[in-house]
Order: C-alpha cells, then structure tokens, then sequence
C-alpha cells in the first residue's frame, strides 16, 4: 500500500514485542514464540516513503521495526547507510511502464496533428484539485507560448479516472486550439517536442523519455503554509531530485506564473544548444534509476531474506 503511516503503523502492531534480545548475538530481531523459542522475523519495506524529503523523525520508526529497505532510487540507498539501516537499491518500476503504443507518426495522424509543427504537452496532474490549479496556469502559459511559436500545437493528456467535464468547464474559457487526449500519456509524451507537467511522477516518465520540461506546481494557500517548512530539500521535482541539480526549472506555488513559464519555455525550445543539453541531462537521470525489471529484483531479494530466516 503506497501510505507510509499506514505501513509503519502496521509495521508496529504485527511486530508488538519485538526486540533485541541477548540471545540475538547475531543482531537479528526475534520475537518470543509460543513454544519459548525465539522466532526471527523479517520485515522488508518495498518503495520507501520519502523521509529523506520531509518528516525524517520517522527514520526512527524505520530503524526499529524494518530490516531491510528496497529502494527505487540510488540516493536512498546512500541516505539510509548514515543511519545505519541495510537497504538496497532495486532499480525503479517505471522502466518497465514508460513506453509508448504507437510510433510518433501514427499518433500525430491518429489526432489530426501536423507533422512539421511543434508540439508541446501539458500534463496537468491526475487529481481534480490539482488539474483545477495548474491546467488554468499551463493554458495562460501555452497562449504566451503561441505568440512566440505561431505554429505550436497543444495537446493535454487526460488523466483515466478524472471525468472529461472537469477539464471541458477550464477549456472554455480559454480561446486556445488543443487537443484532449484520453488515458495516452506516454504517447502524449512520445510525440511532444517540450512538456509543460505537473510535480509529481509524471516529471520522472517525462525525464526518462528525454524530453525537456518545465515543472509547475500550486496547491491551496494553507495547504502549501503548512506543508513548506516540512520539506528538507531544494528541489520538489523527482527528476531535479536524481540529479541533484536543476535539470527541469520549477515554478511552485507563487512563482507559477505564466509569463515567466511561457518565456522559460520558448527559450529552453528555440535555444538549440541548450535543448539538447537538456536532452542529455534527461538521460543522464535516466540511467540513475537503474535498470528495468526492478519489482523482479525486489521479489528475489525478499526470497533471498526469507530463504536466509528459515535456514538459519
């Protein structure tokens, strides 16, 4: 389940009474079992909640009740050797997910899109408040953006579980020729020369299909008063988080604006050199998450552990 307090919390009450006890020369945690015995127990922590980012007390909980971390990003696995907690690093899951169904050229005849214009990608976020936010944003964004790129063509990938109206009420009000795609992320994607997305993991399948980006990000007032001084880091962005630098420019809460969005963006586009750089800077991250067939990994890995408790 991908909810750190619910899995910690769980963590907790199947583990009880667990302890290290002095017959543990062996470091193992063990849990007293009916028979007097003392059973080894084992518990594995798949896709670690992001500590390193905000809410690191938890590392604590952690510590306490998991024996071993599997990790989709590298930098984890370094982030929880300060700590002294065994983690490995099993590649991320969206290597095996990030393709597109069709080639470039189907897509564009498919949508009536023309081959020789450029296109730029908006994708708005998966949750109602988000598209609520940001698409106003993206679309004021992508009118600056015509004005200086007269033949540029927009194209919005909806999300599967938002319904159509949420998007058609915010498209009204906007005098802008674009195309609502259905459940097509990857070939939105595929087929974009530039991506204007929303933080979150669509900035990773925008970073490992190498396509230069700008990150934009505005919740509710409160909400971002309250969740800002939580957050450790310097990036919000996960691709600008592998990399450790700022690959994709981010504009966050007050600073998602679009004159500034639109000029970053026609001058990344229209910068040949620098598009590129970018490009190269997106595979770079890329071949940080590691290689395809990470969950696979992780299955043996918990084998591994599993087959080690039983024989020892």
């Amino acid at each position: 389940m991908d909810f750190s307090g619910f899995n910690l919390r769980l963590a907790k009450k199947i583990n009880p009474v667990r302890s290290r006890t002095p017959e543990a020369s062996d470091g193992c945690l063990r849990q007293p079992a009916s028979n007097g015995v003392n059973k080894r127990f084992k518990t594995i922590y798949y896709i670690s909640p992001q500590v390193w980012a905000s809410r690191r007390g938890r590392v604590e909980t952690i510590k306490k009740y998991i024996d071993k971390m599997l990790v989709i990003f590298e930098f984890e696995k370094e982030f929880y050797a300060q700590f002294g907690i065994e983690a490995e690093f099993t590649g991320h899951p969206l290597l095996d997910i990030v393709h597109p169904s069709m080639n470039k050229e189907d897509f564009l005849k498919s949508f009536g899109l023309g081959e020789n214009s450029p296109i730029f990608s908006l994708l708005p976020g998966s949750r109602v408040a988000e598209i609520k936010n940001i698409l106003p944003i993206m679309l004021e964004s992508a009118k600056l953006i015509q004005e200086k790129i007269p033949a540029a063509q927009f194209i919005i990938s909806k999300a599967g579980n938002i319904d159509k109206n949420v998007y058609a009420l915010i498209l009204s009000r906007y005098k802008l020729k674009i195309k609502l795609i259905e459940s097509r992320q990857y070939d939105c994607l595929n087929a974009a020369d530039f991506v204007l997305v929303c933080s979150g993991t669509a900035t990773l399948e925008t970073a490992i299909m190498r396509k230069p980006n700008v990150i934009i990000y505005k919740m509710g007032l409160l909400n971002y008063l309250l969740y800002r001084p939580l957050v450790k880091i310097p990036f919000i962005g996960m691709e600008n988080i592998v990399a450790g630098k700022l690959v994709a420019p981010e504009f966050i809460q007050f600073k998602a604006k679009p004159k500034a969005i639109a000029a970053k963006v026609v001058e990344i586009f229209q910068d040949k050199k620098q598009y590129e750089l970018t490009r190269n800077e997106l595979a770079g991250i890329k071949e940080k998450l590691g290689e395809p067939q990470g969950p696979l990994r992780a299955a043996k890995s918990v084998l591994a552990l599993i087959n080690s408790a039983n024989n020892g």
